[in-house]
Protein backbone atom coordinates (compact mmCIF):
# COMPACT_ATOMS: atom_id res chain seq x y z
CA UNK A 1 0.00 0.00 0.00
CA UNK A 2 2.85 2.45 0.81
CA UNK A 3 4.29 2.00 -2.48
CA UNK A 4 1.18 2.02 -4.18
CA UNK A 5 -0.06 5.63 -2.55
CA UNK A 6 3.56 7.04 -3.06
CA UNK A 7 3.56 6.68 -6.84
CA UNK A 8 0.58 7.43 -7.23
CA UNK A 9 0.21 10.66 -5.29
CA UNK A 10 3.01 11.38 -7.05
CA UNK A 11 1.51 11.18 -10.41
CA UNK A 12 -1.51 13.05 -9.01
CA UNK A 13 1.04 15.85 -8.29
CA UNK A 14 2.68 15.86 -11.20
CA UNK A 15 -0.76 16.28 -13.02
CA UNK A 16 -1.74 19.00 -10.96
CA UNK A 17 0.46 20.34 -12.06
CA UNK A 18 0.35 20.17 -15.81
CA UNK A 19 -1.87 23.11 -16.28
CA UNK A 20 0.46 25.61 -14.95
CA UNK A 21 3.73 23.77 -16.55
CA UNK A 22 2.76 23.12 -19.78
CA UNK A 23 0.30 26.28 -19.81
CA UNK A 24 -2.56 23.90 -20.67
CA UNK A 25 -5.26 25.42 -22.79
CA UNK A 26 -8.75 26.30 -20.20
CA UNK A 27 -10.99 24.47 -22.75
CA UNK A 28 -11.01 24.46 -26.49
CA UNK A 29 -13.79 24.86 -28.83
CA UNK A 30 -14.35 23.42 -32.58
CA UNK A 31 -15.61 25.63 -35.35
CA UNK A 32 -16.62 24.65 -39.00
CA UNK A 33 -13.80 26.85 -40.29
CA UNK A 34 -11.39 29.97 -39.18
CA UNK A 35 -12.78 32.49 -37.54
CA UNK A 36 -11.57 36.01 -38.35
CA UNK A 37 -10.75 38.73 -36.26
CA UNK A 38 -13.87 39.72 -35.57
CA UNK A 39 -14.76 36.12 -33.29
CA UNK A 40 -11.46 36.87 -32.02
CA UNK A 41 -12.23 40.20 -30.76
CA UNK A 42 -15.63 39.50 -29.28
CA UNK A 43 -14.25 37.02 -26.85
CA UNK A 44 -11.55 39.10 -25.97
CA UNK A 45 -14.58 41.60 -25.28
CA UNK A 46 -15.09 38.79 -22.30
CA UNK A 47 -11.72 38.11 -20.82
CA UNK A 48 -11.10 34.97 -23.29
CA UNK A 49 -8.10 34.74 -25.75
CA UNK A 50 -7.40 32.21 -28.43
CA UNK A 51 -4.51 30.14 -30.00
CA UNK A 52 -5.18 28.29 -33.22
CA UNK A 53 -4.95 24.45 -32.48
CA UNK A 54 -5.64 22.81 -35.43
CA UNK A 55 -5.35 19.22 -36.18
CA UNK A 56 -5.59 16.38 -39.26
CA UNK A 57 -6.51 12.90 -38.91
CA UNK A 58 -4.23 10.93 -41.02
CA UNK A 59 -4.52 6.70 -41.56
CA UNK A 60 -2.20 4.77 -41.51
CA UNK A 61 -0.80 1.29 -40.86
CA UNK A 62 0.93 0.13 -38.18
CA UNK A 63 1.88 -3.64 -36.91
CA UNK A 64 -0.81 -4.70 -39.83
CA UNK A 65 -3.56 -2.74 -38.06
CA UNK A 66 -5.17 0.78 -39.18
CA UNK A 67 -4.44 3.64 -36.89
CA UNK A 68 -5.49 7.04 -36.99
CA UNK A 69 -2.77 9.75 -36.50
CA UNK A 70 -3.80 13.01 -35.52
CA UNK A 71 -1.15 15.32 -36.67
CA UNK A 72 -0.81 18.99 -34.96
CA UNK A 73 1.88 21.26 -35.80
CA UNK A 74 4.62 22.63 -32.73
CA UNK A 75 3.05 24.85 -29.96
CA UNK A 76 4.31 27.73 -29.48
CA UNK A 77 4.11 29.10 -25.98
CA UNK A 78 1.01 26.49 -25.03
CA UNK A 79 -0.04 22.94 -24.39
CA UNK A 80 3.29 22.23 -24.35
CA UNK A 81 4.83 18.89 -25.05
CA UNK A 82 6.89 16.69 -22.41
CA UNK A 83 10.08 15.14 -24.36
CA UNK A 84 11.06 11.85 -22.86
CA UNK A 85 13.35 11.14 -25.74
CA UNK A 86 14.87 12.93 -28.90
CA UNK A 87 14.11 16.53 -29.89
CA UNK A 88 10.92 18.38 -31.56
CA UNK A 89 10.45 17.82 -35.67
CA UNK A 90 12.35 20.52 -37.33
CA UNK A 91 13.12 18.87 -40.85
CA UNK A 92 10.69 17.99 -43.22
CA UNK A 93 10.58 14.51 -42.95
CA UNK A 94 10.93 14.21 -39.13
CA UNK A 95 8.35 13.95 -36.65
CA UNK A 96 7.03 13.31 -32.88
CA UNK A 97 4.70 10.49 -31.69
CA UNK A 98 3.52 9.70 -28.15
CA UNK A 99 5.14 8.15 -25.36
CA UNK A 100 2.30 5.52 -24.39
CA UNK A 101 1.57 4.50 -28.04
CA UNK A 102 5.35 3.87 -28.95
CA UNK A 103 5.60 1.66 -26.23
CA UNK A 104 2.13 -0.37 -27.03
CA UNK A 105 3.50 -0.97 -30.51
CA UNK A 106 7.60 -1.19 -29.63
CA UNK A 107 8.52 1.75 -31.81
CA UNK A 108 11.27 3.99 -30.94
CA UNK A 109 13.39 6.64 -32.06
CA UNK A 110 14.47 6.24 -35.72
CA UNK A 111 12.30 4.24 -36.92
CA UNK A 112 9.78 5.80 -39.75
CA UNK A 113 6.22 5.85 -40.23
CA UNK A 114 4.60 6.40 -43.73
CA UNK A 115 1.77 8.89 -43.77
CA UNK A 116 0.08 10.22 -47.23
CA UNK A 117 2.61 8.03 -49.09
CA UNK A 118 6.07 10.04 -47.44
CA UNK A 119 7.89 8.67 -44.67
CA UNK A 120 8.47 10.35 -41.64
CA UNK A 121 11.20 9.55 -38.99
CA UNK A 122 10.41 9.79 -35.58
CA UNK A 123 12.88 11.89 -33.73
CA UNK A 124 10.87 12.58 -30.69
CA UNK A 125 9.03 10.44 -27.41
CA UNK A 126 6.41 13.39 -26.71
CA UNK A 127 3.43 13.13 -24.32
CA UNK A 128 1.10 16.06 -25.42
CA UNK A 129 -0.04 18.02 -21.95
CA UNK A 130 -3.77 18.32 -23.89
CA UNK A 131 -3.54 14.55 -24.40
CA UNK A 132 -2.75 12.59 -21.37
CA UNK A 133 -5.48 10.15 -22.18
CA UNK A 134 -5.62 8.83 -25.82
CA UNK A 135 -9.40 9.25 -26.73
CA UNK A 136 -9.96 9.50 -30.15
CA UNK A 137 -13.06 11.66 -29.87
CA UNK A 138 -14.51 13.08 -26.19
CA UNK A 139 -17.90 10.93 -26.36
CA UNK A 140 -15.58 7.49 -26.07
CA UNK A 141 -15.88 5.32 -22.79
CA UNK A 142 -12.41 3.72 -23.58
CA UNK A 143 -8.93 4.91 -24.32
CA UNK A 144 -7.57 3.83 -27.59
CA UNK A 145 -3.75 3.13 -27.26
CA UNK A 146 -3.31 1.14 -30.06
CA UNK A 147 -5.07 2.14 -32.95
CA UNK A 148 -4.88 5.95 -32.26
CA UNK A 149 -2.37 8.45 -31.41
CA UNK A 150 -0.92 12.37 -31.64
CA UNK A 151 1.99 13.63 -33.13
CA UNK A 152 3.91 16.74 -34.17
CA UNK A 153 5.47 17.89 -36.84
CA UNK A 154 6.65 21.40 -37.86
CA UNK A 155 4.27 23.91 -39.09
CA UNK A 156 5.36 24.21 -42.75
CA UNK A 157 4.98 20.12 -43.27
CA UNK A 158 1.56 20.28 -41.50
CA UNK A 159 0.55 22.83 -44.14
CA UNK A 160 1.38 20.39 -46.78
CA UNK A 161 -0.85 17.51 -45.53
CA UNK A 162 -3.88 17.12 -46.87
CA UNK A 163 -5.15 14.60 -43.72
CA UNK A 164 -8.82 12.76 -44.18
CA UNK A 165 -10.53 15.42 -41.90
CA UNK A 166 -9.29 18.68 -40.43
CA UNK A 167 -10.27 20.05 -37.13
CA UNK A 168 -10.16 23.90 -36.78
CA UNK A 169 -9.77 23.71 -32.73
CA UNK A 170 -9.39 26.72 -30.61
CA UNK A 171 -7.77 26.35 -27.42
CA UNK A 172 -8.79 29.37 -25.20
CA UNK A 173 -7.59 31.16 -21.87
CA UNK A 174 -9.16 32.86 -19.33
CA UNK A 175 -7.24 33.76 -16.19
CA UNK A 176 -8.80 32.12 -12.89
CA UNK A 177 -10.21 29.55 -14.37
CA UNK A 178 -8.62 27.07 -11.46
CA UNK A 179 -10.62 28.98 -8.96
CA UNK A 180 -14.09 28.46 -11.03
CA UNK A 181 -16.74 26.51 -10.20
CA UNK A 182 -18.83 23.85 -12.11
CA UNK A 183 -21.31 26.35 -13.29
CA UNK A 184 -19.08 29.13 -13.71
CA UNK A 185 -17.13 27.19 -16.37
CA UNK A 186 -20.88 26.87 -17.87
CA UNK A 187 -21.32 30.39 -17.93
CA UNK A 188 -17.98 30.51 -19.71
CA UNK A 189 -18.38 28.08 -22.67
CA UNK A 190 -22.36 29.42 -23.06
CA UNK A 191 -20.84 33.10 -23.05
CA UNK A 192 -17.86 31.93 -25.76
CA UNK A 193 -20.64 30.26 -27.99
CA UNK A 194 -22.83 33.36 -27.55
CA UNK A 195 -19.93 35.59 -28.86
CA UNK A 196 -18.66 33.29 -31.41
CA UNK A 197 -21.88 32.68 -33.09
CA UNK A 198 -23.03 36.98 -32.94
CA UNK A 199 -19.70 37.17 -35.03
CA UNK A 200 -20.72 34.68 -37.59
CA UNK A 201 -18.74 31.66 -36.61
CA UNK A 202 -20.34 28.10 -36.17
CA UNK A 203 -19.46 26.05 -33.24
CA UNK A 204 -19.75 22.45 -33.26
CA UNK A 205 -18.15 21.84 -29.89
CA UNK A 206 -16.94 23.28 -26.77
CA UNK A 207 -15.05 21.79 -23.83
CA UNK A 208 -13.22 22.86 -20.95
CA UNK A 209 -10.11 20.92 -18.60
CA UNK A 210 -13.01 19.11 -16.55
CA UNK A 211 -15.01 17.93 -19.48
CA UNK A 212 -12.29 17.15 -21.89
CA UNK A 213 -11.77 13.23 -21.03
CA UNK A 214 -8.37 13.48 -23.21
CA UNK A 215 -6.95 15.56 -20.37
CA UNK A 216 -8.77 14.78 -16.89
CA UNK A 217 -9.46 10.83 -17.27
CA UNK A 218 -6.32 9.83 -16.27
CA UNK A 219 -6.36 12.59 -13.47
CA UNK A 220 -9.03 11.41 -12.57
CA UNK A 221 -8.38 8.03 -12.84
CA UNK A 222 -5.05 7.70 -10.32
CA UNK A 223 -7.50 9.97 -7.33
CA UNK A 224 -10.37 7.59 -7.33
CA UNK A 225 -7.63 4.46 -7.45
CA UNK A 226 -6.03 5.66 -4.10
CA UNK A 227 -9.56 5.87 -1.94
CA UNK A 228 -10.10 2.18 -3.42
CA UNK A 229 -6.45 1.41 -2.08
CA UNK A 230 -7.48 2.92 1.30
CA UNK A 231 -10.51 1.41 2.06
CA UNK A 232 -8.54 -2.09 1.33
CA UNK A 233 -5.85 -0.87 3.36
CA UNK A 234 -8.44 0.37 6.07
CA UNK A 235 -9.56 -3.47 6.07
CA UNK A 236 -6.23 -5.17 6.46
CA UNK A 237 -5.90 -2.38 9.23
CA UNK A 238 -8.94 -4.16 11.09
CA UNK A 239 -7.63 -7.15 10.56
CA UNK A 240 -4.52 -6.52 12.14
CA UNK A 241 -6.03 -5.11 15.11
CA UNK A 242 -7.50 -8.63 15.47
CA UNK A 243 -4.53 -10.60 14.91
CA UNK A 244 -2.58 -8.09 17.73
CA UNK A 245 -5.62 -8.68 20.30
CA UNK A 246 -5.52 -12.75 20.05
CA UNK A 247 -1.35 -12.65 19.99
CA UNK A 248 -0.97 -10.79 23.36
CA UNK A 249 -4.08 -12.66 25.11
CA UNK A 250 -2.66 -16.04 23.99
CA UNK A 251 0.74 -14.97 25.06
CA UNK A 252 -0.56 -13.60 28.60
CA UNK A 253 -2.24 -16.86 28.93
CA UNK A 254 0.54 -18.95 28.22
CA UNK A 255 3.32 -17.05 30.74
CA UNK A 256 0.25 -16.82 33.12
CA UNK A 257 2.14 -18.50 35.88
CA UNK A 258 5.44 -17.15 35.41
CA UNK A 259 3.70 -13.85 35.42
CA UNK A 260 1.88 -14.81 38.78
CA UNK A 261 5.65 -16.17 39.77
CA UNK A 262 7.10 -12.47 39.22
CA UNK A 263 4.62 -10.48 40.87
CA UNK A 264 4.71 -12.51 43.77
CA UNK A 265 8.15 -11.83 43.85
CA UNK A 266 8.52 -8.07 43.67
CA UNK A 267 8.37 -7.26 40.65
CA UNK A 268 6.07 -4.27 39.62
CA UNK A 269 3.09 -4.41 36.61
CA UNK A 270 4.78 -1.70 35.08
CA UNK A 271 8.19 -3.50 34.44
CA UNK A 272 6.34 -6.53 33.03
CA UNK A 273 4.02 -4.22 30.98
CA UNK A 274 7.38 -2.58 29.60
CA UNK A 275 8.86 -6.05 29.12
CA UNK A 276 5.61 -7.25 27.23
CA UNK A 277 5.62 -4.37 25.35
CA UNK A 278 9.27 -4.86 23.73
CA UNK A 279 8.85 -7.35 21.21
CA UNK A 280 5.84 -5.99 19.44
CA UNK A 281 7.50 -2.70 19.53
CA UNK A 282 10.94 -3.59 18.32
CA UNK A 283 8.54 -6.25 15.47
CA UNK A 284 6.65 -3.46 14.78
CA UNK A 285 9.42 -0.94 14.03
CA UNK A 286 11.44 -3.45 12.34
CA UNK A 287 7.90 -3.93 9.67
CA UNK A 288 7.93 -0.14 9.29
CA UNK A 289 11.27 0.33 8.01
CA UNK A 290 11.37 -2.96 5.77
CA UNK A 291 7.88 -2.03 4.79
CA UNK A 292 9.14 1.18 3.40
CA UNK A 293 12.09 0.32 1.87
CA UNK A 294 10.22 -2.24 0.16
CA UNK A 295 7.72 -0.33 -1.21
CA UNK A 296 9.53 3.04 -2.02
CA UNK A 297 12.63 0.88 -3.43
CA UNK A 298 10.62 -1.65 -5.00
CA UNK A 299 7.20 -1.03 -5.28
CA UNK A 300 6.92 2.17 -6.35
CA UNK A 301 8.16 1.68 -10.23
CA UNK A 302 5.54 -1.41 -11.01
CA UNK A 303 2.88 -0.03 -9.61
CA UNK A 304 3.69 3.72 -11.27
CA UNK A 305 3.99 1.69 -14.49
CA UNK A 306 0.62 0.63 -14.28
CA UNK A 307 -0.57 4.12 -15.09
CA UNK A 308 1.92 4.76 -17.52
CA UNK A 309 1.54 1.86 -19.80
CA UNK A 310 -2.10 3.37 -19.94
CA UNK A 311 -1.64 7.07 -20.22
CA UNK A 312 0.65 9.50 -21.39
CA UNK A 313 2.33 11.43 -17.84
CA UNK A 314 5.10 13.65 -18.03
CA UNK A 315 8.50 11.71 -16.55
CA UNK A 316 7.78 10.71 -13.28
CA UNK A 317 9.67 12.22 -9.65
CA UNK A 318 8.49 10.44 -7.25
CA UNK A 319 8.06 12.54 -3.91
CA UNK A 320 8.26 11.72 -0.13
CA UNK A 321 4.66 12.13 1.12
CA UNK A 322 4.14 12.31 4.57
CA UNK A 323 0.28 11.84 4.20
CA UNK A 324 0.99 8.65 2.88
CA UNK A 325 3.64 7.66 5.53
CA UNK A 326 1.12 8.87 8.56
CA UNK A 327 -1.27 6.22 6.65
CA UNK A 328 0.74 3.45 6.17
CA UNK A 329 3.48 3.80 9.14
CA UNK A 330 2.58 5.65 12.16
CA UNK A 331 -1.16 4.86 12.03
CA UNK A 332 -0.59 0.98 12.15
CA UNK A 333 2.39 1.11 14.64
CA UNK A 334 0.40 3.20 16.77
CA UNK A 335 -2.57 0.91 16.96
CA UNK A 336 -0.09 -2.09 17.29
CA UNK A 337 1.25 -0.74 20.22
CA UNK A 338 -2.52 0.72 21.77
CA UNK A 339 -3.93 -3.02 21.34
CA UNK A 340 -1.06 -4.43 23.13
CA UNK A 341 -1.13 -2.04 25.63
CA UNK A 342 -4.74 -2.08 26.50
CA UNK A 343 -4.98 -5.89 26.58
CA UNK A 344 -1.66 -6.06 28.53
CA UNK A 345 -3.10 -3.27 30.88
CA UNK A 346 -6.28 -5.56 31.44
CA UNK A 347 -4.84 -8.86 32.24
CA UNK A 348 -2.44 -7.61 34.47
CA UNK A 349 -5.33 -6.49 36.82
CA UNK A 350 -5.63 -9.70 37.94
CA UNK A 351 -3.85 -10.91 41.02
CA UNK A 352 -1.02 -12.64 41.86
CA UNK A 353 -2.66 -15.88 42.22
CA UNK A 354 -5.26 -15.50 39.81
CA UNK A 355 -1.89 -15.75 37.15
CA UNK A 356 -1.02 -18.52 39.11
CA UNK A 357 -3.95 -20.26 38.42
CA UNK A 358 -4.80 -19.61 35.20
CA UNK A 359 -7.95 -17.61 36.08
CA UNK A 360 -7.03 -14.32 33.98
CA UNK A 361 -10.15 -15.07 32.13
CA UNK A 362 -12.57 -16.40 34.72
CA UNK A 363 -12.76 -12.74 36.39
CA UNK A 364 -16.56 -12.39 35.04
CA UNK A 365 -17.28 -15.58 35.88
CA UNK A 366 -17.35 -15.19 39.34
CA UNK A 367 -19.89 -12.50 38.99
CA UNK A 368 -24.25 -13.23 39.40
CA UNK A 369 -25.24 -15.37 37.14
CA UNK A 370 -26.97 -14.31 33.98
CA UNK A 371 -30.92 -15.14 35.62
CA UNK A 372 -33.15 -16.84 33.10
CA UNK A 373 -36.67 -17.79 32.60
CA UNK A 374 -37.89 -21.41 33.78
CA UNK A 375 -40.31 -21.57 30.87
CA UNK A 376 -37.22 -21.48 28.23
CA UNK A 377 -36.40 -24.92 29.63
CA UNK A 378 -32.91 -26.45 30.78
CA UNK A 379 -31.33 -26.95 27.24
CA UNK A 380 -31.77 -23.35 25.67
CA UNK A 381 -31.05 -21.83 28.65
CA UNK A 382 -27.48 -23.90 28.88
CA UNK A 383 -26.55 -22.93 25.46
CA UNK A 384 -27.40 -19.15 26.13
CA UNK A 385 -25.29 -19.49 28.85
CA UNK A 386 -22.36 -20.90 26.78
CA UNK A 387 -22.82 -18.25 24.32
CA UNK A 388 -23.15 -15.49 26.98
CA UNK A 389 -19.78 -16.75 28.28
CA UNK A 390 -17.70 -17.08 25.60
CA UNK A 391 -18.95 -13.97 23.49
CA UNK A 392 -16.25 -12.17 22.90
CA UNK A 393 -14.72 -15.88 21.15
CA UNK A 394 -17.84 -15.63 19.36
CA UNK A 395 -17.52 -11.58 18.65
CA UNK A 396 -13.56 -12.39 16.81
CA UNK A 397 -14.72 -15.12 15.23
CA UNK A 398 -17.84 -13.03 13.54
CA UNK A 399 -15.39 -10.07 13.31
CA UNK A 400 -12.99 -12.17 11.33
CA UNK A 401 -15.80 -13.78 8.54
CA UNK A 402 -17.19 -10.56 8.32
CA UNK A 403 -13.85 -9.20 7.32
CA UNK A 404 -13.11 -12.11 5.01
CA UNK A 405 -16.68 -11.74 3.10
CA UNK A 406 -15.98 -7.95 2.75
CA UNK A 407 -12.01 -8.82 1.32
CA UNK A 408 -14.27 -11.73 -0.74
CA UNK A 409 -16.87 -9.48 -2.11
CA UNK A 410 -13.96 -7.23 -2.74
CA UNK A 411 -12.66 -9.06 -5.10
CA UNK A 412 -15.80 -10.83 -6.56
CA UNK A 413 -17.28 -7.75 -7.49
CA UNK A 414 -14.70 -5.91 -9.00
CA UNK A 415 -15.67 -7.13 -12.61
CA UNK A 416 -19.42 -5.90 -12.41
CA UNK A 417 -18.06 -2.93 -11.13
CA UNK A 418 -16.18 -2.48 -14.03
CA UNK A 419 -18.83 -3.57 -16.37
CA UNK A 420 -21.15 -0.86 -15.11
CA UNK A 421 -18.88 2.03 -14.93
CA UNK A 422 -18.52 1.26 -18.99
CA UNK A 423 -22.08 0.75 -18.97
CA UNK A 424 -22.66 4.31 -17.40
CA UNK A 425 -19.90 5.58 -19.62
CA UNK A 426 -21.32 4.39 -22.20
CA UNK A 427 -24.99 6.35 -21.70
CA UNK A 428 -22.88 9.30 -19.85
CA UNK A 429 -19.82 10.15 -21.21
CA UNK A 430 -19.35 13.22 -19.27
CA UNK A 431 -18.34 13.62 -15.58
CA UNK A 432 -21.59 13.36 -13.03
CA UNK A 433 -21.60 17.02 -12.63
CA UNK A 434 -22.32 17.60 -16.51
CA UNK A 435 -24.53 14.93 -16.66
CA UNK A 436 -27.74 17.56 -16.72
Amino acid sequence: VAGFLAGASSIEKLFNAIPETYNVESGHFVTNAKIGDSSEEALADIGVTVRENFSRDISTTIDDRTTNVRVFANRDGFNLPALYEGHLPEAADEIALDDTFLAKHEIGLGDTIRLEGKDFTIVGDVVLSDYTSLFERNEDFVMNTLSFTVALVTQDVWNSLKGDSTEYNYAYFIDGFADMTTAEHVDLQVDIAKALTKSGARVTSILDQDTNQAFFYSGDDVTHDQAMFRVLFYLIIIVMAFIFVVLTSATIEEESAVIGTLLASGYRKGELLRHYLFLPAAVGIAACVVGNLVGYLVCVTPFSGLYYNSYSFPPLQVQFDWSVFMLTTVVPFLILMAVNFVGLARKLRCTPIQFLRHETRRQRSRSKGLQLPERWGYIARFRIRVFTRNFSQFATLFGGILIASLLLIFGLGMQHVIEDYVDVKEVFPFPPDDRQ
